[in-house]
């Protein structure tokens, strides 16, 4: 929140979307659930906050007897922001990466009316 309220600070720049990342464990499908009908599998565990060690084990612990297939997944930080101009985004990104957000972009849309940047 601190980091989006910067950014909107700025004069030629503005946030549009941002996730500070998120933990989950996910079961994936069964023979008995797809017999069942059920395609999809089940979060076991999902959190956008910081995530207490402990609670992610336990609930890896309670699935795992079973023989579920678990598929652990952390998505990192990421912030999308519309720039006045290429410039502007330009210099976003240069500071992204310089903080070490290496997969940083750009993106332009509407024949290039909007610029994007996506920082990560």
């Amino acid at each position: 929140r601190g980091l989006c309220a910067k950014v909107n600070a700025l004069p030629d720049v503005y946030t549009t979307s941002s996730c500070s990342g998120r933990v989950s464990v996910f079961a994936e499908p069964t023979e008995e659930t797809r017999a069942a009908g059920l395609k999809g599998g089940e979060w076991v565990f999902v959190s956008h906050e910081r995530s207490d060690p402990d609670e992610v084990l336990a609930a890896v612990r309670a699935r795992v007897l079973s023989g579920t297939r678990l598929v652990l997944r952390f998505e990192p930080f990421i912030l999308h922001a519309e720039a006045r101009g290429a410039e502007a985004a330009r210099r976003m990104l240069q500071a992204a990466r310089a903080a070490g957000f290496r997969e940083s972009g750009c993106a332009f849309g509407q024949g290039g009316k909007r610029v994007m940047a996506g920082v990560r």
